[in-house]
């Protein structure tokens, strides 16, 4: 992995754990094509969740959205919404 792709991930891991603390939505969109993976309030997975260690980047190599487990290399843009863009619970 090169050094900027693993920034990125970085970046993402981060956002997405902020996110999580406020209970933000974010939404992920797959690397290449665009197409929304998940949309929703991220967590990360514990390790017996995850199935493995961190990656070389030293974050968590998925993170859980909605209950959905997403590969943090898929990812190719994330987003973060603001409250009042959040879909009513």
């Amino acid at each position: 992995m090169d050094d900027r792709l693993a920034q990125f991930l970085i970046a993402v891991d981060e956002l997405c754990t902020a996110a999580s603390l406020a209970g933000l939505d974010v939404e992920l969109r797959e690397r290449g094509t665009g197409t929304m993976i998940a949309r929703g309030v991220p967590h990360s997975p514990s390790r017996m969740e995850a199935g493995r260690d961190g990656d070389d980047t030293g974050c968590a190599p998925v993170l859980v959205i909605d209950d959905r487990f997403v590969d943090l290399e898929r990812v190719g843009a994330c987003t973060i919404y603001p409250p009042a863009a959040a879909p009513q619970r």
